[in-house]
């Protein structure tokens, strides 16, 4: 018998379907070598794969002779396709994937397979439990992008294409009904009408599904570069023209609240003495850790970058003079008092800071003169000290600066 124009339709597409796996397959990869964070970018890569496997096997079912092997082989293909997609999608939007509901969910489908493998072809009862562990385990994956999702539109079309997934496998079972049957042997699948409109559903809502996925995953990899851009490398904080740009926009916004703000310039004292001293390496690790200490020394939402070279610069917000003075002799105890576990390294460096409270009408650059001028005068009245508006602040001792440490959360 010759094939039909359903069969060479419905072939047609499922290798349109294998076709669309292996370029949507490669994209996947080519994101995730680009971009070696992008984790989830090679479970949908993985995804891709078995989706192939799955539709090459179906495509070759007619001159396959042990049909009860190349079911089950397709069947456990594509959920562990479907089960890649929902780990990809966990890793991008929960950051850990879930081995738990994946692995009882895969075990659960092989066992739902097994119930319904040998009920007649057009039983709604097999076509419901061929379908269903599909569907259950793309709601794994729907589930975690519904908990991680941020209220974008990028990730609320991710949602709605990941459901649509799901919901074409929920389709399938009165589809068979709708176009008359799915065959009663594998071989005459292709040659039903059914098996032209499930596998152009498949096509549709795979091809929606990756498109947003690879949107998604532009957009992380732009923001990802973004970031870096915006990043000093050797001390982990922003670097000036980042600091700045964010410094400028806080005081752009926060002029009608009238609460105080205090920009605060640290520079690491003698440091091209340090580097002629114990080299560049050391100079490097002092950068490093006196970036370390301011991290982890502000609040949230205090705003700290790298200058250049030694020079820091720390916007406090919410904080009026008293509480930035105890702030930057909290970072002069706590620098010179560091330990570099280098035995040849005495330790015991100093910074010198200005401080300047910054006043209605100020702009970035006019509030960074005050602070600097503060901080010429630190530097010239001996180092090692804080100035306010070029006034020297008393140098406070580590047990008045200590009850600071703890409400700032420092650790030493």
């Amino acid at each position: 018998m010759k094939p039909g124009v359903g069969f060479l339709g419905a072939s047609f597409i499922l290798a349109i379907n294998i076709a669309l796996g292996i370029a949507i397959m490669v994209s996947f990869l080519a994101f995730g070598l680009f971009d070696r964070t992008q984790r989830a970018a090679f479970w949908w890569f993985a995804a891709c794969i078995f989706a192939v496997i799955s539709g090459a096997i179906e495509y070759a079912m007619p001159p396959i002779t042990f049909t009860g092997s190349a079911r089950f082989l397709i069947f456990s293909a594509f959920a562990v396709s479907v089960s890649c997609l929902s780990i990809g999608l966990a890793l991008r939007y929960v950051g850990r994937i879930p081995w738990v509901p994946i692995g009882i969910g895969f075990a659960l489908s092989l066992i739902c397979y097994a119930s319904i493998a040998e009920l007649p072809r057009q039983s709604m009862a097999r076509n419901i439990g061929y379908q269903a562990p599909y569907a259950g385990l793309q709601l794994i994956g729907l589930y975690y992008v519904w908990k991680g999702m941020k209220p974008d539109i990028l990730d609320r079309a991710v949602f709605g294409g990941v459901l649509f997934n799901m919901m074409q496998y929920l389709a399938r079972p009165p589809m068979v009904l709708l176009f008359g049957g799915n065959g009663s042997t594998p071989q005459q699948y292709l040659s039903t009408d059914y098996a032209m409109a499930s596998q152009t559903l498949m096509a549709i809502a795979s091809i929606i599904l990756a498109f947003l996925l690879g949107i998604r995953m532009l957009a992380d990899v732009l923001s990802g570069i973004q970031t870096r851009s915006q990043i000093d490398h050797l001390s982990g904080m922003l670097n000036r023209d980042a600091c700045q740009h964010q410094i400028e926009t806080i005081l752009a916004t926060s002029r009608r609240n009238g609460l105080p703000m205090t920009l605060l310039l640290c520079d690491l004292d003698h440091f091209k003495s340090i580097n002629d001293t114990y080299g560049h390496q050391v100079g490097d690790a002092v950068i490093a850790a006196f970036g370390r200490l301011i991290d982890r020394s502000k609040r949230a939402d205090d705003i700290s970058g790298r200058m250049g070279g030694e020079e820091f610069c720390v916007l406090l917000r919410h904080c009026d003079a008293p509480g930035a003075r105890l702030f930057a002799e909290h970072l002069r105890i706590g620098f010179s008092s560091l330990d570099f576990g280098l035995s040849h390294v005495k330790g015991g460096f100093t910074a010198s800071f200005g401080l300047y409270v910054i006043k209605a009408g100020d702009t970035f650059d006019s509030a960074y003169a005050q602070a600097d001028a503060a901080l010429y005068e630190a530097k010239r009245s001996g180092r090692n000290r804080v100035c306010l508006n070029g006034a020297a602040v008393p140098s406070a001792s580590e047990e008045m600066v200590r009850p600071f440490s703890l409400i700032r959360g420092d650790r030493r």
